[in-house]
């Protein structure tokens, strides 16, 4: 059976998370912001995957709260140890 590669269901959380997208057409855009609204939005996907109380629903949404630098790190780590199923189907429910 062929499976999708790992680095593929990630999207966004194999980049570096405090990182500025390259100017276009003179327009920077601030990836920070951006991050901690996606973050949000993956703890409430997590939420009805894994459940309100998982620890990783937690730790995203206290990283989509407080923006800090150790939150995030936290929350990335917790995401990436989740089983591939969980993440995929959290990362699917933000497609939508």
């Amino acid at each position: 059976m062929w499976a999708m590669p790992e680095e593929a269901c990630l999207g966004p959380w194999l980049s570096p998370w405090t990182s500025t997208m390259p100017p276009s057409g003179g327009l920077e855009m601030d990836e920070t912001a951006i991050d901690r609204e996606a973050m949000g939005r993956l703890a409430k996907a997590l939420a009805f995957v894994c459940g309100a109380d998982h620890p990783t629903t937690a730790a995203l949404k206290a990283a989509a709260d407080s923006g800090a630098e150790r939150d995030i790190k936290n929350a990335r780590t917790l995401f990436l140890r989740l089983k591939p199923s969980d993440r995929r189907a959290a990362l699917a429910m933000l497609e939508d």
